[in-house]
């Protein structure tokens, strides 16, 4: 389920114009899964699916295969990478 989360995101950011790498855009995604009447469970899984993201895309993996970003949580539905 993951993936398809992760696919929504994705193509909100292509339908609205929007950069996935940007990590405003997550916030204005997960809003959109409120009007669209998705539950919290639902919403914690596309947060989880998007922070996997930005974890290895977005942070990308150094020389000895480690994830960029450092973790943490940024307050945000569980989107917790911080390059």
């Amino acid at each position: 389920m993951t993936s398809v989360r992760l696919r929504y995101y994705l193509d909100f950011c292509h339908k609205y114009h929007f950069e996935p790498s940007t990590r405003q855009n997550v916030s204005l995604f997960l809003n959109k899964l409120e009007e669209k009447n998705q539950n919290e469970q639902q919403k914690k899984q596309a947060a989880y699916a998007i922070s996997i993201f930005y974890d290895s895309y977005i942070c990308g993996i150094d020389s000895k295969g480690r994830l960029g970003g450092q973790g943490g949580d940024n307050g945000s539905m569980g989107v917790r990478s911080q390059c």
